[in-house]
């Protein structure tokens, strides 16, 4: 069998470097955004002291010119007059943009669906929390939004950071009347009567069972209260899986695309019970039973000739 199985190699895409244009720009707000401490002036003589910046104030440069938004200048987002420093505190009363303000209404952006998005996210359990607790950046940080959903990219790694993202609130207790607290452990417990909960945790999203899947979009939006969660195990482990239309939904219509099959592409990253078939395994699988069977036949006649 080991012999027969077809080796895989996957070809690994060198991307030249990108010319980032706003870098000069940018580094006004990044000497001392981007640092843990900055220099505040202290009188009309030019005196500064060290201080520390907010750690909610911070912006990681490197990852910020590797996300997805990585082109842009900081004062295309923050358009109030940050020129004066200190800044003016009322600066932090600054309304904060929403993805539909760059995103809504352009033909570019259509594929992503933001509007559908939007709709979705309203529905959700989410959008009915007190105001300005609760907003797209509290999952996507623009300064570091990376779209990777979207990518080739290692489906483990997604569900770490997808899932990550959950824990952050609902492992806070900070705010125990909104949200679980006590982190993952927590959670554990509040999920005992699923089988091998922790390893759940690190094959799918949180969303994958507590969120309204859509065939609109990419990553459903539609969080649902706990009490409509998935808690069948056959709408995730049966050939129509659940994370075909979810967890591996990208995947599943580039492979459609390419291949014309869409089952294979779970067994490349995952094993799902009840949802994989390997179609070359079938076929070889196929050939040595009846290769097993013609032996067996040939022998029998040659067996009842001689006698």
């Amino acid at each position: 069998m080991v012999c027969l199985m077809p080796m895989l190699s996957v070809a690994q895409e060198t991307v030249e470097a990108e010319e980032l244009p706003n870098i000069e720009e940018n580094q006004a707000c990044m000497k001392c955004h981007g640092r843990n401490f900055f220099e505040y002036p202290v009188d009309e003589e030019g005196n500064t002291m060290n201080m520390k910046m907010f750690r909610g104030l911070q912006i990681d440069s490197a990852s910020y010119y590797q996300g997805t938004h990585r082109m842009f200048m900081c004062t295309d987002c923050h358009a109030w007059d940050y020129n004066t420093y200190p800044h003016d505190n009322s600066l932090k009363l600054e309304p904060k943009l929403s993805c539909l303000d760059c995103h809504g209404g352009d033909d570019t952006y259509a594929k992503y669906n933001f509007e559908g998005i939007e709709e979705e996210y309203l529905k959700s359990g989410h959008a009915n929390l007190p105001e300005n607790t609760y907003s797209c950046w509290s999952c996507h940080d623009p300064h570091s939004f990376k779209m990777e959903t979207r990518s080739a990219a290692n489906i483990a790694d997604l569900v770490q950071k997808d899932n990550s993202m959950c824990i952050h609130c609902h492992g806070n207790p900070v705010r125990p009347d909104y949200y679980l607290g006590g982190g993952l452990e927590l959670m554990l417990g509040k999920h005992t009567w699923l089988p091998s909960a922790e390893k759940h945790f690190r094959k799918v999203r949180c969303i994958d069972c507590h969120a309204e899947i859509s065939e609109d979009l990419v990553v459903p939006h539609h969080i649902t209260e706990k009490e409509n969660a998935v808690r069948n195990c056959v709408e995730c482990h049966t050939k129509d899986s659940r994370l075909l239309h979810s967890l591996y939904k990208f995947q599943v219509m580039e492979e459609r695309g390419e291949r014309g099959f869409v089952n294979g592409v779970i067994s490349g990253q995952s094993w799902v019970i009840g949802a994989n078939r390997s179609l070359v395994l079938n076929r070889i699988g196929l050939v040595l039973i009846i290769m097993v069977l013609g032996g067996i036949t040939i022998h029998s006649i040659i067996r009842i000739i001689k006698k």
